[in-house]
């Protein structure tokens, strides 16, 4: 379950790759693990996105202009999870664990870590 703040953290990390390249990178079965691959048009620079327990992913493969944004949602079966979208894109994913950014949790990482 993410908390409150994890998803400040998380929209803050979003807000900071705004305008990337997303892209399909791989889909785990065994946990349910969901990775998209942001990459920096100008720079190059990329990060993987790990979403855990993932029961919804909908949308592209990959698009161009990237706008994430996390919130809050609660599973048909009453679990609190979080909802992962970018609407200019169609693209929707809902879990209930966890997003991973890079190698790192974001429930457990300083918000220096996303700045």
């Amino acid at each position: 379950m993410m908390a409150d703040k994890d998803i400040t953290k998380v929209n803050a990390f979003f807000k900071n790759w705004k305008g990337a390249i997303a892209l399909f990178n791989k889909f785990t079965s065994s946990h349910n693990r969901f990775v998209i691959e942001l990459k920096q048009p100008d720079s190059g620079e990329f990060i993987g996105v790990s979403f855990s327990f993932c029961n919804y992913i909908a949308g592209p493969t990959w698009w161009d202009n990237c706008e994430l944004t996390c919130f809050r949602w609660k599973s048909p079966d009453g679990k609190n999870g979080y909802e992962v979208r970018d609407e200019m894109a169609g693209f929707l994913i809902r879990g209930t664990d966890s997003v991973v950014i890079g190698e790192e949790d974001l429930s457990t990482a300083s918000l220096a870590y996303i700045n």
